[in-house]
């Protein structure tokens, strides 16, 4: 339909008006199939008198309408009161079909004219369409639409609606209207979205034309805000297996089971810049209709041993004095030290939860209900054992909670202490939903921790410390990297199975100030650092003021270097296709080995060695000396040319017919709309996966941070070099005053007065007012990637040790007991619920608790996976589901783990057994 209102615009208001044109409209239905139980229907409208004759008119249409046996029904609309007699006299022939040369006995479709003369509401003139077959077709069935997107902003929703007759016989009787209903798919098909562990196993739905309604690889329906693109589930499901074991099967609306190795394309980070990774796991399909509908159900499950997902089980509830501070500060009064962050309340001395939807029972209950007073009062009363009433957690939710509350102390501990004037946020991210951030502060509703880059590249490559490239903080901290890292399920290292993700913030700055420190060449030649997809996490040029660092790739700032890496096979292009937006991606990847890279002569003024990439041992990332006598452009006669960049930040548009180095960009995947197809050269590609959704800016009431301190407080206005000022948090080294030009005198001050080096330029996330600013080589590569990832691994070292004297010791022991303050009493009006099964769930929706307070809300909710586990029996835990050792921990994993023997920064320039 979009693409009929393009077309109508473009075409020009000139010329008569030909009836004759009618015969066009016959032809699009030669060029079409024709469905069975289908009507086919012309709209004929017309707001002036025909410039061609009647006869001609009639004759031109009986000819086109002979082919179709006159079957075709004509309606024609008279649009205003310009028409006379003759106009809309012609108007009538042409809807009843009177034409002079039919002959008898032949069944005509006969349609009727219209005139509107009323504008105002056009809709409903035109809607005697709908009430015209209505009469001619009188039936009972309940319909029930495809998903589309509501425009009253409900999301995406579908309706169930029936006819009202004046009789219950359906004799002779009269069509009074159309009773409906609107449900939300969310509401709806929950438990599909929320249903899988991990990338390896979910559930999905078709209609039984074959068009994918739900899936993995495609947006979430909360994520969608226009009529959705139903494509063939073959683009997403794309082994052979799959069409000939399940497709049909599915298509035919049957119920079936099948097993085989199936194809997986999993996130990478951010899989429109980094790209996708495919690989293949022994699968179970088990399929089944929907009674009632055109919809059929998928549940596919891992049978992959060595991908297995291993459950925790919960261990007795927490002492009754446990608080628990939920990140609602705004519902609850929280314990520990107000503060302001970035301009929004937080407490600076313990960390805050949050859950995703995949922490509860019903996701759809809990994406669905407000969080307000009573909701939060149950949450923090059942996790705090205040109360037995569990408000529809899943299983081993209140372990997860009680488990990661250990971290608080480690990361205010004096290792982590150092690093407190860099590090911004410090975070925890479990499978099972739970997710912990320091200092606790408010996340907006749609922020799932499952779907975010920085989680989704350390899941689905563990045992990687990973770095994010620079980003602008949604919470005000201005450009910052995000380092992460897994923490295992397993104390076998053989195993992929991730229970959670641990991460931080700092500053982008803190990079230049690390690299400048660490490598004294980085102060006369380029010193970056590039992920494995070639994008920079750092470069000089990202200091300049103003320069936006996000998504910059190596190709836009070092085109020869891109190249040379290029010709040698070392920096490799990749594709993937997202068949819902129809575009091809081009990405690329460092490939696997390669550990050390370097290029002689890239630019003919050079005869040193011009760069070299060394790999940071236990990362995603390199790091790059770049020798300043490289020329940044060159065409000349070695054949090395510019990298083609059609944008510095982000992906443009790719050059047609390009072969060599270009940047990452994405093209247009021919795609036919009348038959709802693309060219078969397009699943050579990998599928990739639904962009993840911006993350909105929490608002904040006035009066909420008035009179408090900052968290931190770097005291910027006192720091007198520029590396430290770039390397503290909400600090900007000034160098340019309101009109851009250069100061005499550059400066350190806050991002509120001066942000990314232009004063009264104003970091756009951060709330300036209402806050008070009162002061309360390989070598040398291991060192960089020690220094750094020290403070994530001393975090999870000290946290593993001391889990492992606690097992050896204190069997038994509460791992995460806190003295705290006593909860707040449970609310009366609490459901109480039963857990899910301890091999996974079904597809029953649950009960809804009652709640008489609670409103409807709008359709903000976060996007994710849901969960069934199928783990094979661990050697020193037992089966999924049976009873785990009382102090049994998530981050055992890493005890036996070589790179993680530093609980301190290395020392300079040492390597053990090849690891950091």
């Amino acid at each position: 339909m979009a693409g009929a209102g393009v077309f109508a615009d473009g075409c020009p208001n000139a010329g008569g008006t030909v009836y004759t044109s009618i015969t066009k409209a016959y032809s699009i239905f030669s060029a079409s199939p024709m469905l069975p139980g289908r009507d086919r229907v012309i709209l004929f409208l017309s707001d002036g008198d025909p410039s061609d004759s009647q006869q001609s008119i009639l004759f031109a249409q009986e000819v086109a309408a002979r082919e179709f046996n006159y079957s075709i029904t004509v309606l024609t609309y008279a649009m205003g009161t310009d028409l006379d007699a003759t106009g809309t006299g012609t108007m009538t022939m042409m809807a009843r079909q009177q034409y002079r040369s039919i002959q008898p006995g032949l069944t005509v479709a006969v349609g009727e004219f219209r005139q509107i003369s009323n504008f105002q509401n056009l809709r409903a003139s035109l809607s005697r369409f709908y009430s015209f077959f209505a009469l001619e077709d009188t039936t009972s069935a309940t319909v029930i639409t495809m998903p589309y997107y509501d425009a009253f902003g409900l999301g995406v929703i579908l309706t169930v609606a029936a006819p009202v007759y004046t009789t219950a016989t359906f004799v002779a009787s009269q069509l009074r209207g159309v009773v409906g209903v609107d449900i939300t798919v969310t509401d709806l098909f929950g438990d599909i979205s929320y249903f899988s562990d991990d990338e390896h196993q979910y559930a999905f739905m078709i209609n039984t034309r074959g068009q994918a309604i739900l899936h993995p690889l495609l947006n979430q329906p909360v994520d969608i805000s226009t009529d959705p693109l139903f494509q063939d589930i073959t683009l997403l499901e794309t082994n052979e297996e799959f069409r000939t074991l399940v497709y049909s099967s599915m298509r035919n609306g049957m119920e079936g089971s099948a097993v085989f190795n199936a194809t997986r394309f999993l996130v990478v980070g951010e899989s429109q810049y980094e790209g996708t990774r495919r690989t293949t796991v022994l699968s179970s399909y088990h399929w089944k209709p929907v009674p009632g509908t055109s919809f059929v159900v998928c549940v596919v499950l891992n049978l992959d041993s060595a991908l297995a997902v291993s459950r925790i089980t919960p261990r007795p509830r927490p002492a009754a004095n446990m608080a628990t501070v939920y990140h609602r500060l705004d519902l609850a009064t929280p314990r520990g030290e107000k503060c302001s962050q970035f301009g929004r309340l937080a407490v600076s001395d313990v960390s805050a939860v949050k859950f995703s939807p995949e922490a509860f029972l019903d996701p759809s209950h809990y994406l669905n209900v407000p969080e307000n007073k009573s909701a939060v009062g149950n949450y923090i009363s059942y996790l705090d054992g205040a109360t037995t009433t569990n408000p529809y957690f899943k299983s081993g939710v209140i372990n997860l909670v009680r488990l990661t509350a250990s971290v608080d102390s480690i990361w205010q501990s004096s290792t982590a202490a150092q690093f407190r004037q860099s590090i911004v946020w410090r975070y925890i991210g479990a499978i099972d939903g739970v997710f912990r951030i320091l200092p606790g502060t408010q996340l907006p509703t749609s922020y799932d921790h499952l779907s975010r880059g920085w989680f989704t590249r350390s899941v689905n490559d563990p045992g990687i410390t990973s770095f994010s490239t620079p980003y602008l903080d949604a919470f005000g901290a201005g450009y910052v990297v995000t380092l992460a890292n897994s923490i295992r399920q397993s104390a076998q290292l053989s195993k992929s199975a991730v229970g959670a993700v641990m991460g931080m913030d700092f500053t982008a700055g803190y990079l230049n100030d690390l690299l400048l420190t660490t490598y004294s060449q980085c102060k006369t030649i380029r010193c970056i650092l590039m992920d494995r997809s070639g994008y920079l996490v750092f470069h000089p040029v990202f200091l300049t003021s103003g320069f936006d660092p996000t998504w910059v790739h190596l190709g836009s700032q070092e085109p020869l270097v891109m190249s040379d890496l290029i010709n040698k096979g070392v920096l490799q292009a990749q594709s993937c296709v997202r068949y819902d937006i129809f575009r091809r991606f081009i990405t690329y990847k460092m490939m696997n080995g390669s550990t050390t890279v370097s290029g002689r002569n890239v630019c003919p003024r050079s005869s040193a060695v011009d760069y070299k990439f060394e790999v940071l041992a236990g990362t995603n990332i390199f790091v790059g000396f770049i020798s300043s006598t490289v020329c940044s452009k060159y065409k000349g006669s070695t054949g090395v040319s510019d990298c083609l960049c059609p944008k510095v930040n982000g992906l443009g548009e790719c050059y047609v017919g390009v072969r060599g180095c270009q940047c990452p960009c994405s093209e247009f995947v021919d795609y036919t709309p009348c038959n709802n197809t693309f060219p078969a050269s397009s699943r050579a590609y990998d599928v990739c996966p639904a962009e993840v959704v911006a993350l909105p800016v929490v608002p904040r009431k006035e009066d909420s941070v008035s009179g408090l301190e900052k968290c931190f407080n770097g005291k910027c206005s006192s720091i007198t070099s520029s590396q430290t000022c770039q390397a503290t948090s909400g600090c900007s080294w000034c160098t340019e005053d309101e009109k851009g030009t250069e100061l005499t005198r550059s400066y350190c001050t806050t991002d509120c007065q001066c942000f990314h080096g232009r004063r009264g330029r104003e970091n756009p996330n951060t709330i300036c007012d209402g806050s008070s600013s009162s002061t309360s080589s390989s070598s040398a590569a291991a060192t960089i990637a020690g220094t750094i990832v020290a403070v994530v691994v001393a975090i999870i070292v000290v946290f593993v040790i001391a889990k492992s004297k606690s097992r050896r010791s204190k069997a038994g022991s509460n791992c995460a007991a806190v003295q705290r303050t006593a909860p707040a009493p449970a609310s009366p009006h609490a459901p109480t619920c039963a857990p899910l099964p301890a091999h996974g769930r079904d597809l029953e929706p649950h009960p809804e608790p009652a709640s008489s307070d609670m409103d409807k809300r709008g359709m903000d909710a976060p996007r994710g996976r849901g969960r069934i586990p199928s783990a094979p029996t661990d050697p020193e835990y037992g089966p999924p589901g049976m009873d785990l050792p009382p102090d049994y921990n998530m981050a055992m994993a890493f005890e036996n783990r070589q790179t993680l023997d530093l609980v301190a920064p290395p020392t300079r320039g040492t390597v053990r057994d090849g690891h950091l």
